[in-house]
């Protein structure tokens, strides 16, 4: 965007300086990125107000709600520094969707072609950052197919696949569908893209032949919105877009598929999370161990993906409280090291990230590393959990004044079992029909978590009351393990040292050592934390063989992978001792020095954090909600 009397102002504000933000844009070295971060921060400001501050001036004095939305770079993606308009995103409003929808009355966005993306939930993180909620997505579609036109569209859409992807749009926050195109007509035989309207983001589904079927998407999709709009969000984790950065480094940083890992693993994971700007973060306080955000939203979990640069001192200071009231950060990539003001915060984030609730990966971790992460501070969370099969388990959950609101999406081609897991003695279930608007009527109150299945590419409604007292749930064991070898060997010592629960022994000092190896940990069970079946420990990753003690008692054991081991009543309220002992192979001690193991070190040990969980017995309702 260019327009005169901005350059004028950047003159007359910066003096003799303000050719250095001009040439700042085409500078990479860390030197450059105070003025760079400067510029398009000025630039944002006045595209923003000059064409959105205009219009909804307009609007606003005719009594018209203004909506509409930008060019996004992460259509198609979850990365929001694609590059599908322009090689430079920063063109466009200097990425500051946040700033964009402050003048919006109702948040709108875009999404192309028919496959999960960020579009839905990044729009529906800017309206609640700004009082409302939920979002309308216009839905295009783009050729992709290398020698033709991406305005040639998609002819071959079926009403199945735009059913598909309106139901992933109500999961991760749309409200409403609003289809590029409904068409006048439907053109003529010439091949000129966007001026024949047969060949504008085609199709226009009132001229595909399955359109007379249309209705019964549309009443569904009203039906599932009306569900949604009755929840409220869980707010597990608050992802920090890092505005700044992208100022700093373009769409080349690699903040980009660090966003696209957390956001579309959170999403896959039903883990509820939300983008937020680093206003918000400035503006936040502590409540309890959760981060409170000006709009009266609480975090428990801040997720930094990839951020470099930052507005200040102050967000590194807003970090430092967060962690003192004992909230959980995680973070990929590279740390803060600079603010748009010029200065160093290296040092100051890097001793922040050394307490103990900072999770920081210097690349991008494996999905079970950071989930861990994550979930080690949900304890008690209401989720949902799918049994293994094709396509993914889409769920969206929230609470409403009764209980919690349940959206589950089969997006596959297997029935799916899927169960329902919460931390109260007693639930019940009524199931809110979305073919046909209809609602079973609630059934008995049950003891325990339930299930239900899902035939392919079905939508389930269910609201769950939840009555009683607190019961036990899943615990992950990420931190606090310590470690030491049980049989003698050179590279052993006795004494138990710090170890992570991942990776293996092997990649943590241990190179040579075979045999058993002990790892221990102390666990606290809440006084109300009742499990009458008893306990068991869940090891998502291991190889070798398996002994489990309580306080230096056997309580269970499992001599090759077999799935959760049972651990019966062992444990009790309060801190037990918990000891996990692990015998290997003994690959790494022969093979040591001969240059023989060609593939590296065998894997020892503990390769992922272990689930302490109670042992359920599980409810199937379907013949009670029928």
């Amino acid at each position: 965007m260019y327009e005169a009397s901005f350059y004028r102002e950047l003159q007359e504000t910066y003096a003799r300086d303000w050719p250095a933000l001009l040439l700042a844009i085409s500078r990479r070295d860390p030197a450059w990125a105070s003025w760079r971060m400067t510029f398009f921060e000025r630039y944002a400001q006045r595209g923003i107000g000059a064409f959105l501050g205009t219009l909804a001036q307009w609007c606003h004095r005719h009594g018209v709600l203004l909506s509409g939305h930008e060019v996004l770079s992460h259509v198609s993606s979850w990365d929001p520094t694609g590059t599908i308009v322009a090689d430079d995103p920063r063109t466009n409003f200097g990425l500051d969707y946040f700033g964009i929808d402050a003048w919006r009355d109702v948040t709108g966005v875009d999404a192309r072609n028919a496959m999960p993306q960020l579009s839905a939930k990044f729009g529906d993180s800017v309206a609640r950052s700004h009082g409302r909620s939920g979002c309308i997505v216009e839905q295009y579609f783009g050729r992709v197919v290398p020698g033709s036109h991406f305005a040639a569209g998609w002819w071959e859409l079926t009403l199945g696949q735009l059913r598909s992807q309106t139901m992933r749009h109500h999961i991760l926050g749309m409200r409403q569908l609003l289809m590029h195109a409904f068409w006048l007509t439907d053109g003529d035989e010439s091949d000129r893209m966007l001026v024949n309207p047969r060949f504008d983001f085609a199709p226009g589904v009132n001229f595909e032949p399955w359109f007379a079927a249309h209705r019964a998407l549309a009443d569904e999709s009203a039906r599932v919105s009306v569900f949604l709009d009755g929840m409220r969000p869980f707010n597990h984790v608050a992802v920090l877009y890092p505005l700044r950065t992208a100022w700093m480094g373009g769409p080349s940083h690699e903040f980009g598929r660090h966003t696209a890992f957390w956001t579309e693993h959170l999403a896959r994971e039903g883990i509820d999370y939300a983008l937020i700007d680093e206003c918000d973060l400035l503006g936040s306080a502590s409540d309890g161990s959760s981060l409170r955000l000006p709009d009266g939203r609480t975090f428990p979990v801040l997720v930094l993906p990839g951020v470099e640069a930052v507005r200040s001192l102050d967000t590194v200071e807003r970090l430092r409280v967060f962690l003192d009231a004992g909230g959980v950060v995680a973070s990929t990539g590279v740390l803060p090291s600079l603010t748009q003001d010029g200065e160093d915060v290296q040092a100051a984030v890097e001793r922040l990230a050394e307490d103990p609730h900072w999770f920081h990966y210097a690349g991008e971790p494996s999905w079970d590393r950071a989930r861990a992460a994550v979930l080690q501070a949900l304890p008690g969370r209401f989720h949902v959990v799918a049994a293994a099969g094709s396509g993914q388990l889409w769920s969206r959950c929230g609470a409403d004044g009764t209980g919690v609101r349940v959206m589950l999406f089969n997006d596959g081609d297997d029935e799916r079992e899927v169960g329902i897991v919460h931390a109260r003695e007693r639930c019940r279930v009524t199931e809110w029909r979305a073919a046909d608007g209809s609602r079973s009527a609630p059934m008995p109150w049950l003891t325990g978590p339930v299930c239900v299945r899902l035939a392919p590419h079905q939508v389930r409604l269910l609201h769950v009351e939840l009555d009683g007292e607190r019961t036990a749930d899943e615990l992950t064991l990420l931190s606090g393990w310590r470690f030491r070898p049980v049989t003698q060997d050179a590279d052993a010592t006795c004494s138990r040292q710090p170890i992570m629960p991942f990776d293996g022994w092997q990649a943590q000092g241990y190179p040579t050592f075979c045999g058993t190896g002990e790892y221990r940990i102390d666990v606290e069970i809440p006084d109300g934390a009742v499990s009458p079946d008893g306990w068991e420990l869940l090891l998502p990753v291991t190889e070798d063989s398996v002994e489990v003690l309580v306080d230096g008692r056997p309580a269970g054991a499992a001599p090759w992978p077999s799935g959760a081991i049972r651990l019966g009543g062992s444990l009790h309220a309060g801190v037990n001792a918990l000891t996990v002992r692990i015998t290997s192979s003994a690959a790494n001690h022969y093979y040591r020095g001969t240059g023989l193991q060609g593939d590296g070190l065998a894997r020892c040990g503990l390769l992922a954090p272990p689930v302490l969980r109670p042992v359920r017995r599980w409810h199937d309702i379907d013949g009670l909600l029928a």
